[in-house]
């Protein structure tokens, strides 16, 4: 058998780098980086205060990429780092990065649940449930 020969996992790898692209071509069409546009987006979803490892965590990301960008939307005013417990420093939105979010974030997060109120709860529940199979697979596979 050929590795090509799997139609599905060809399509389903095509449409997981074709959403990769959406979010790159989002983030540039707004302005800023695909990090930056991570951190604003996590700092939405997990909350003001969360730590640059809670977004490596959540996101998959690269720490270095996400250290950069943190100390780039520091300098232009978008967020701030207070300390926290020991070494850790948690990332807060300023007024200055509440209006970035506002006006270029909060669309995002719109228009991501209104498509998933689209799909029935039985199409939420098995998209969520397979692509969670899926990964689960793929990580027990590569790391034997």
């Amino acid at each position: 058998m050929s590795f090509t020969d799997n139609d599905v996992l060809i399509e389903f790898n095509r449409l997981t780098r074709e959403i990769n692209e959406v979010y790159h071509n989002v983030s540039s069409k707004l302005g800023i980086s695909d990090s930056a546009f991570i951190i604003l987006y996590a700092l939405v979803e997990l909350g003001d205060g969360c730590r640059q490892a809670d977004i490596v965590k959540a996101y998959c990301v690269n720490k270095q990429t996400i250290n950069s960008s943190v100390k780039k939307l520091q300098k232009e005013g978008y967020i701030e780092l207070r300390a926290s417990k020991g070494l850790d420093r948690n990332i807060f939105v300023t007024p200055k990065g509440e209006k970035i979010i506002e006006e270029k974030i909060y669309p995002i997060f719109e228009i991501e649940n209104s498509i998933i109120n689209e799909f029935s709860n039985e199409e939420q529940i098995m998209l969520s449930l397979l692509t969670k199979k899926y990964l689960q697979k793929l990580k027990e596979k590569v790391s034997n």
